[in-house]
Formats: C-alpha cells, sequence, structure tokens
C-alpha cells in the first residue's frame, strides 16, 4: 500500500527520509513508472528507463513477428543477443536501485544500434538495384526508425554514465 504521503502528489520527488512504497507498488515504480523510488530523483535516469521500456515494447514483438517461424535464423539471433543485453541492463539497474546496468545497456544499444546500421543499408541497396523489399517501404521505415533510436539510446546512455562517473 503506498502511504498517504505518496497519494498526495504523485508528480513529485520523496525526500530521501521518507518511507519508500513495498510490494507491487514499489516494483512499478523502480521499473521506472513513476517518480517516487529514490532513484528517481534523477529524471533523466528515470526517463531512459521509460525509454527503454518503450523500445523493447516496440521493438521485441515486431522483430520477433517478422522472423517467425524461423527464431533460429541467424539474423534473429543477433537481434536477440541486442535484446537480452538492453533488458539485462535495464533490470540490473533498476533491480540494484543504481545505475550499474549503463555499461551493459550501452553494449545493448550499441549492438542493436550497429545491426540495424547494416540492416537499414542492406535495404537500402537492394532497393538501389531494384529488388522489391518484402514489406515495402514500412520494412525501410521500421528499420531506420529502430537504427535512429538505439541510437538515440546509446547516446543518453552514454551521456548520463559519463555525468554519473563526473559526480562521483
Amino acid at each position: 500500500m503506498i502511504p498517504v504521503s505518496y497519494r498526495q502528489d504523485l508528480t513529485r520527488t520523496p525526500r530521501i527520509d521518507e518511507p519508500v512504497p513495498s510490494g507491487l507498488d514499489a516494483n512499478l515504480i523502480a521499473w521506472g513508472f513513476g517518480r517516487l523510488s529514490r532513484m528517481n530523483h534523477n529524471r533523466k535516469e528515470a526517463a531512459l528507463a521509460r525509454f527503454t521500456i518503450g523500445f523493447l515494447a516496440i521493438y521485441v514483438p515486431v522483430e520477433t513477428w517478422y522472423s517467425f517461424p524461423e527464431l533460429w535464423d541467424p539474423f534473429y539471433l543477433v537481434d536477440f543477443i541486442g535484446i537480452v543485453l538492453i533488458a539485462s541492463g535495464l533490470v540490473r539497474g533498476r533491480r540494484d536501485h543504481s545505475w550499474r546496468g549503463l555499461p551493459v545497456l550501452i553494449a545493448g544499444y550499441a549492438w542493436t544500434g550497429a545491426n540495424f546500421w547494416r540492416a537499414l543499408f542492406d535495404r537500402v541497396l537492394e532497393v538501389a538495384d531494384g529488388s522489391e523489399l518484402e514489406y515495402g517501404s514500412l520494412e525501410l521505415c521500421f528499420t531506420a526508425c529502430v537504427m535512429i533510436a538505439a541510437l538515440a539510446g546509446l547516446g543518453w546512455s552514454v551521456v548520463l554514465l559519463n555525468k554519473q562517473r563526473a559526480s562521483g
């Protein structure tokens, strides 16, 4: 149960000496769905967590659907490695109530960004050679958007890690 002081104003950041909720509410908060966790005092870190959750919520089902039923395909396995790295970085950072998972998150975003950089230009060259893509322009747009989002997540993560290390 969330204490009364939290129920009154869910948008404010709690003081360090205030009690932290427990149970399901604390898990939802710690995963970045609110600003009540002590670790969420840095809104940029909480925003990165929400961005990462949104990124995975779109990327994982679409990429899995695109590769289905051949999930053992080497191209999907490369995607899966990126998914595991990003999810591991997010979970580790949120579970430890620190951003010790940032290096893993950076590796995941870098892996995924590089993979989609290759995938985008494979598709661009395929179209330039006069071939048609399986899903047309939608496939090209999705690939470009995932690449841009992965590179944005990579940049954001690197900036946060540098700020964290600079502040001690």
